[in-house]
């Protein structure tokens, strides 16, 4: 997925259906929240809400406009 900045939040635009289907896998969890990375990095930059795909970064970590990410394992930070 990527993540663009639209009127002064970040929206997450999905790829691959397998993106949407995850998120809503997860949500029927009950798992509020998935980890988002950047490719090759060991350490989640933010979280994705598996209902309303609302992203929230972790302090420190910046992106560009229409920024590759990928979903990955949740850690303890998300």
């Amino acid at each position: 997925m990527r993540l663009l900045f639209q009127n002064g939040h970040i929206v997450a635009q999905f790829n691959v259906i397998w993106e949407i289907s995850l998120l809503m896998d997860l949500s029927a969890k009950g798992i509020g929240w998935a980890s988002i990375y950047m490719e090759g990095k060991g350490e989640p930059i933010g979280r994705i809400h598996t209902t309303t795909h609302e992203v929230q970064l972790f302090a420190g970590n910046d992106i560009k406009h229409r920024q590759v990410v990928v979903l990955g394992p949740n850690s303890p930070t998300s």
